[in-house]
Parts: C-alpha cells; sequence; structure tokens
C-alpha cells in the first residue's frame, strides 16, 4: 500500500512537472520563435526520472509503466491544450496542426512514455 501512496504523489508531481514544461515551453517558443517540440527534451527527461524514482522504490516494471503512461496521456491531452491555449509555436502552419488527432497525440505521447519508462526502469535496475 505504501507503494502505492509513493506512486500516487510520484505521478502528481509528474503532472505538475509536464505542466510546467508545456506553460514555458509554450510561453519562450511564441515569445523567441523557437519551435515548441525542442522542449520534448524536457519531457524526457521528466519522465525518465520520474519512471527512476517509482522503480527504485518499488522495484515493479508495472507500476512504473502504468505512472509514466497515465503521465503521457496527461501529456498528450492536456499538454497539448496548454500548448495551444498558450498559442505556441509548432512551426507548422494552423491547418497542420488541426490535422493531429487526439488518438495520434495519445500514441505517440504513449509510446515516448514507454520507451521513457523502460530507460529509468533500466537505470533504476542497474
Amino acid at each position: 500500500m505504501q507503494h502505492l501512496f509513493y506512486s500516487f504523489i510520484l505521478l502528481l508531481i509528474g503532472f505538475g512537472l509536464v505542466t510546467i514544461v508545456d506553460v514555458v515551453g509554450s510561453i519562450v517558443s511564441r515569445r523567441l520563435n523557437f519551435k515548441y517540440g525542442y522542449f520534448g527534451v524536457l519531457s524526457l527527461v521528466a519522465y525518465t526520472t520520474i519512471a527512476f524514482l517509482i522503480a527504485a522504490k518499488t522495484n515493479s516494471a508495472l507500476l512504473t509503466m502504468i505512472v509514466v503512461m497515465l503521465i503521457g496521456l496527461y501529456d498528450a491531452i492536456a499538454g497539448w491544450e496548454i500548448s495551444q491555449k498558450l498559442k505556441a509555436y509548432h512551426g507548422y502552419s494552423k491547418e497542420l496542426l488541426e490535422k493531429i488527432t487526439i488518438a495520434h497525440r495519445i500514441f505517440v505521447g504513449n509510446l515516448y512514455a514507454i520507451v521513457s519508462g523502460c530507460l529509468g526502469y533500466f537505470l533504476a535496475s542497474r
């Protein structure tokens, strides 16, 4: 039960980190005409760090992947909305951005989360 509570706290921290990256990335990209997608590296660091911390404490690959994939889902849905509301500079036309479906964002976000989760778990198991 203690591992679930710890993982839940890290899930909330992950949501917070992703939100911060999305807000700061959106504002900086718009102001400096810098592609918002480059801030994905910071999301990778956040996902991997959360995965590492959970794996190091619980030694559970399943719990690690569930938490990181929930963060990826949050980033794919809420992160996209944040970037759109704050008018992040993506470097693409508005028409092209409108063609990106929620299914595509969720797929890519979870793929990103799976890779980061595996990396974090691997680093914690060493």
